[in-house]
């Protein structure tokens, strides 16, 4: 009854959704060229035959379902295609450079979960299955998706705490949603068990896909100017910042200018979008910074090397020993995926607030591959990397451990990959 409550607001409240949709618009949060998308309308021809569709949340998920993509299209000898949608610019803009050259893969943007638009889209596109791949549960994409499609799956589930205990307000209407699911592969067996009570009946745990991302390919012309330019410098890679994490990565940056002088913060932010705001902020307290979009080098004055483009993360990743992962140092981000510099053999630092990817942390963590800050984070940030610059073994033994984690996972791309082909025969 739930269920159809919710279905009916969505159509009732179609007008203030496609209202919201166009500020996002107007704000350069949507893709004007591929608006329609968002609305189930495809911007390209079906292919014939049949389409699995891989439904992702952004950046890291899609990351994580590419090596899952690949094992299963080897498992069908390519003759099925593989759909993937997701809902932010940045994460259509990171794949379709990732597609390039690769047949049978299309990406669409995440069509908005409204009765009618999940309707059209899954008329349009009669996928045979959909996985979702650690993304949010939309109750019309789910429901509708088990009425038109042979299973529906979720990879790598995961189910914190306070989700678990915010859908246990609704019963009827979690039941009736994880009902939907057929099979679902959580990322830890903490995710299995509250996944379980919530009525999701065929869990198997296979561990956690997102440690199987493949490692980000190096431009080694750019990693050797990028070496030059900083010589013998201490470095701090800030991976993917958020500008409202500015003002701690400043206090920082202040608290171990005074243990090195020569220090620099590289900052690869995490939406180019927002480099003016970051480098107004930066250099509005005296600091002098240098850009990468405008091709400026770094000089034994810079202090911040902003890295506001895509595509070298790699050189990044393989220049730097140390690496503090943002996105973590504010609460209300949840931090972001660790995986990627783990496997450029990373000494890999982090904020408190990691709620998006706690599960990967703490393997590090376990493992003496990461370190994670209390709430008290500038002065434990400071700490560490003193400890870490100032004890060249310990970031070697760091930096083995993080590889020594993905090699441990590095199965779990094929296994669930033969499950899903398995479960679909």
């Amino acid at each position: 009854m739930i269920l159809k409550i919710y279905q009916f607001l969505t159509v009732l409240l179609s007008p203030v959704v496609d209202i919201y949709m166009i500020i996002r618009l107007i704000k350069g949060k949507e893709d004007k060229k591929r608006i329609n998308e968002r609305f189930g309308y495809s911007s390209v021809k079906r292919p014939s035959g049949d389409i699995i569709w891989f439904q992702c949340a952004s950046v890291g998920e899609s990351n994580s379902a590419m090596p899952l993509m690949e094992k299963i299209m080897e498992k069908y000898n390519n003759n099925v295609t593989i759909l993937i949608t997701t809902g932010t610019k940045t994460s259509a803009e990171i794949i379709s450079k990732k597609l390039e050259g690769k047949k049978n893969i299309i990406h669409q943007y995440t069509p908005i979960d409204k009765f009618f638009v999940i309707n059209r889209f899954l008329k349009f596109w009669k996928p045979k299955v959909l996985i979702t791949i650690e993304s949010e549960i939309w109750p019309n994409m789910i429901s509708l998706s088990h009425k038109h499609c042979e299973k529906v799956m979720i990879v790598n589930a995961k189910m914190s705490e306070k989700s678990f205990k915010r859908w246990g307000m609704f019963p009827n209407f979690e039941k009736s949603i994880y009902n939907s699911i057929d099979i679902c592969y959580p990322q830890s067996e903490d995710d299995q068990r509250r996944l379980i009570m919530l009525g999701v009946q065929n869990t198997i745990f296979l561990g956690n896909l997102k440690f199987n991302v493949q490692k980000l390919s190096v431009n080694s012309e750019y990693l050797e100017k990028f070496k030059k330019e900083i010589g013998k410098r201490k470095v701090v890679l800030c991976a993917s910042n958020h500008s409202n994490e500015s003002e701690v990565i400043l206090n920082l940056f202040n608290n171990l200018k005074n243990n090195y002088p020569d220090l620099i913060f590289i900052l690869a932010l995490r939406h180019s979008s927002k480099s003016d705001e970051i480098f107004n902020f930066f250099t509005s307290k005296n600091k002098v910074v240098k850009r990468k979009s405008l091709n400026e080098n770094i000089d034994l004055n810079t202090d911040f090397y902003m890295y506001d483009e895509m595509g070298n993360m790699g050189a990044l990743y393989e220049f730097s020993n140390i690496v503090l992962m943002c996105g973590s140092l504010v609460d209300g981000i949840g931090g972001h995926t660790p995986v990627e510099p783990a496997k450029h053999s990373c000494a890999i630092l982090t904020g408190p607030y990691i709620r998006n990817n706690k599960s990967l942390f703490r393997e590090l963590k376990k493992n003496n591959a990461c370190i994670i800050s209390s709430n008290n984070i500038v002065e434990d940030l400071h700490s560490n990397i003193v400890r870490l610059m100032d004890n060249k073994d310990e970031v070697v033994s760091m930096q083995k451990n993080a590889l020594v984690v993905c090699e441990k996972f590095s199965h779990v791309a094929n296994d669930v990959a033969k499950s899903i082909v398995f479960n679909l025969e």
